[in-house]
């Protein structure tokens, strides 16, 4: 999180000091949000790889070998151990496959404005 904050302030001085630059604060400002989104993607995946872990402890557990009223508990506990993924929307999970859908999308963003402008086209954002 740190050098992302590093090259937001980078991103930041060149905008106020040089407006030349127009190149590299598209790419300083993309790469900045895309590391904020991979941090935040990459907290999601953890905490859906480290759930897995605990449904995969709990089912390997020797439950036969215990007195009841302990196998009524674990019974309660492992039907009701559902894996609830952090998410953006009601549709949008934060993990690994969000993070590779927007890097995707930059990427063909960029390629558009890219090839637009080589071609003698201009795109004018408002």
């Amino acid at each position: 999180m740190t050098i992302s904050v590093l090259l937001y302030m980078f991103y930041t001085i060149l905008s106020t000091f040089s407006p030349a630059f127009g190149w590299v604060q598209v790419i300083i400002g993309n790469i900045t949000f895309q590391s904020w989104i991979y941090y935040i993607c990459d907290h999601g995946q953890d905490l859906v790889t480290t759930w897995e872990q605990l449904q995969e402890g709990v089912y390997s557990m020797e439950w036969y070998k215990w007195n009841m009223e302990n196998i009524k508990i674990y019974r309660t506990f492992s039907l009701n151990m559902k894996a609830e993924p952090l998410k953006l929307s009601a549709v949008l999970e934060i993990n690994f496959e969000l993070f590779k859908e927007i890097v995707k999308m930059f990427y063909s963003f960029g390629n558009i404005l890219y090839s637009t402008q080589h071609r003698g086209g201009s795109i004018k954002i408002a």
